[in-house]
């Protein structure tokens, strides 16, 4: 396992004031949202996945099994090859083209932790890969819980058994055997969700996006 490279500081840029209004938002909503009667996990998950079914309708199994990881374990895997990683990052980021068309971040976990940060609108927005790498690096310092992975899963599963999700049955029950026996791997989105809606996001916590858009200068302090 490669050592974690601890990010430059130098020369940070504010981003601007609209995102910096975007930000306050959303910890405006956390806020509210820490306020609100506690959602019955099930229904959580539920809603959470109505709503990508909405905003991509062609959604596989395969896509929902990614959320539901990614919104349970974050970027973790993130700390086996930072270097890779990081050059990942820059070469799709040359690769796009910034564009407004899409939401900038999206809730993937039914608690809100976790969100996706879609790159072509932050990229339109004026942001750079160097505070966006800060930002991947802090959340890859908080590690989930596999357990949990395997709960919330096994709820996706009840849910499309009891027909409340538009998934087959039978489909459902094949990629559920292969992903246990695989002790729920990270995988990749399926190919149709990748030619439909070409997705380049990265995960973030969510008080660690805010905290990126609002072009906060104190997360410069080291982590690890």
């Amino acid at each position: 396992m490669k050592r974690f490279q601890s990010p430059a500081t130098n020369g940070d840029r504010r981003l601007p004031s609209h995102l910096i209004r975007f930000a306050c938002h959303l910890l405006f909503a956390a806020m509210l949202a820490g306020c609100q009667v506690a959602e019955a996990p099930s229904a959580a998950l539920k809603r959470l996945l109505e709503e990508q079914h909405r905003r991509y309708p062609l959604l596989q199994i395969e896509d929902a099994y990614k959320l539901i990881y990614q919104g349970t374990l974050g970027i973790e895997h993130l700390l086996s090859d930072t270097i890779a990683a990081q050059q990942y990052l820059e070469q799709e980021w040359n690769s796009l083209a910034g564009a407004e068309d899409e939401p900038l971040l999206e809730i993937i976990s039914p608690d809100s932790q976790w969100v996706r940060l879609n790159l072509r609108p932050y990229k339109a927005k004026g942001g750079t890969t160097e505070s966006l790498w800060r930002a991947m690096w802090r959340s890859a310092a908080v590690h989930g819980d596999r357990g949990l992975l395997r709960s919330r899963w096994q709820e996706f599963v009840r849910l499309a058994e009891a027909g409340a999700l538009p998934y087959d049955v039978a489909h459902t029950r094949q990629v559920d055997h292969r992903i246990a026996a695989a002790d729920y791997p990270a995988i990749h989105h399926s190919d149709l969700y990748v030619e439909t809606y070409r997705p380049a996001y990265r995960v973030l916590l969510r008080s660690v996006a805010a905290r990126l858009l609002l072009g906060n200068r104190t997360d410069h302090a080291e982590v690890f």
